[in-house]
């Protein structure tokens, strides 16, 4: 799981918003950008450019879908426009929705634009250790201001923020984390091997063992975002209008667990395109349920209703 990155659901909805300071003054894109980068990323031992997918939730006009930034590591590795567009480490975002055709207008942009500007406060901690500000308990040490020392810290301190909004957000999505996401991997890894939210880890790490060596390493990091195209596959449709949401988690779980071949649309399609039938969505949807309840028992909540789940397409006949 470690050369995976799961973005807050609110990473899309700022990057791709107006710019503010707390006290309502625009501020530029890559102000806005860095301090992100800074604040959700580097502060906390994240390194993009080691991932094989960076999944990041995609909530527009009341829809949900998913962009996938893939193999983002091998601009480590030089990656460029000049390399071979065939290779398997190829880096790409794809992007999966029910409904649409199209993604959202501004999106391929903001992402490109957000990574270039993370490349460059990426290579600015790790290579000028007193770039970072002191945290809000005092003086910062060298682990928050190397990202070397970083990468992999005990319990990172939450840094000063000029955007306190940003911070607070922040602050909020690491409690988040510290408590909802252990207990959705356990429950989803303990007892549900045979369930559709089933992680197969023991297969994903044997093909991280596959592939770990294939790019050869390189010092430094030069992020082109013409090296980044858009591809978006053919995916199963939802067929009302309520299952966004569902599809969007069994695509994710989907590129988790199984990695594409190859990263040219027209095979990602023979691969994409069924990848499960409405059953299938039916069983999730139950499994989800099943998820939900075991939280909600592990947190001494015990109120819940017997059952949320019901007709969705009878649902949706009615309201039309």
């Amino acid at each position: 799981m470690t050369r995976l990155q799961f973005m807050s659901t609110f990473f899309y909805k700022k990057i791709t918003s107006v710019p503010q300071r707390s006290r309502g003054d625009t501020i530029s894109t890559d102000e806005l950008f860095e301090s992100i980068a800074k604040r959700w990323l580097i502060a906390r031992g994240v390194d993009l450019f080691t991932k094989k997918m960076v999944f990041v939730p995609v909530h527009h006009e009341f829809h949900w879908s998913v962009a996938v930034l893939c193999n983002l590591d091998a601009f480590l590795h030089g990656w460029s426009t000049g390399s071979d567009p065939e290779s398997k480490q190829r880096p790409c975002i794809l992007y999966l929705d029910s409904v649409r055709p199209a993604s959202p207008g501004g999106m391929t942009k903001a992402l490109r634009s957000f990574l270039a500007v993370y490349a460059r406060a990426r290579q600015t901690a790790l290579f000028s250790p007193g770039h970072c500000r002191p945290s809000r308990r005092g003086a910062a040490s060298s682990s928050t201001m190397h990202l070397a020392a970083v990468l992999n810290p005990p319990q990172p301190e939450s840094t000063e923020s000029a955007f306190m909004p940003l911070a607070q957000e922040c602050r909020q999505d690491e409690m988040e984390d510290s408590t909802v996401a252990t207990d959705v991997i356990d429950v989803i890894c303990g007892d549900s091997n045979s369930t559709p939210l089933m992680t197969r880890k023991h297969a994903f790490h044997a093909e991280l063992d596959e592939t770990s060596d294939v790019l050869p390493q390189t010092t430094g990091l030069v992020f082109d975002g013409d090296s980044l195209p858009l591809l978006k596959p053919k995916v199963p449709l939802q067929e009302n209008s309520m299952d966004c949401g569902i599809y969007t988690l069994m695509y994710v779980e989907y590129l988790a667990t199984k990695w594409p071949e190859s990263y040219q649309l027209d095979r990602l399609n023979q691969r994409t395109s069924e990848l499960f039938g409405t059953s299938d969505v039916d069983a999730y949807r139950m499994e989800i349920e099943r998820v939900v309840r075991c939280l909600a028992h592990s947190q001494g909540i015990e109120n819940l209703p017997e059952s949320v789940c019901y007709d969705i397409d009878a649902a949706d006949m009615e309201d039309a």
